[in-house]
């Protein structure tokens, strides 16, 4: 007799299941925001289509025209726990390897 009642239950709620799914998909097929987002077509081997510039070649590697600029850090610091004072001194140095001068 449990078995029974457990297999009835089972199935009345697989019936509200489905009929829940059921109701939930209708809604959205009254939606009215679409769009044209493939997101399958991200991946495949036609989506980019720029063939490479003289900055950048198709493959992502540097052109001939690529340049990068460059930071270097020295950093020195001092805490002294007693006084809780932090010193530091520091050396930034800035390579501009862009064709433009910068101010």
């Amino acid at each position: 007799m449990k078995l029974k009642l457990i297999g009835l239950g089972m199935i009345v709620f697989l019936a509200f299941s489905a009929q829940a799914q059921r109701r939930h998909r209708m809604a959205n097929q009254t939606d009215t925001i679409s769009s044209n987002y493939d997101p399958s077509l991200l991946f495949t081997p036609m989506f980019y289509t720029d063939k490479g510039n003289e900055f950048h070649s198709a493959n992502g590697e540097p052109g001939p025209k690529y340049w990068q600029n460059r930071v270097d850090y020295q950093l020195k610091a001092n805490i002294d726990i007693v006084t809780k004072v932090l010193s530091d001194n520091e050396v930034i140095s800035y390579t501009n390897n862009s064709p433009d001068a910068l101010n």
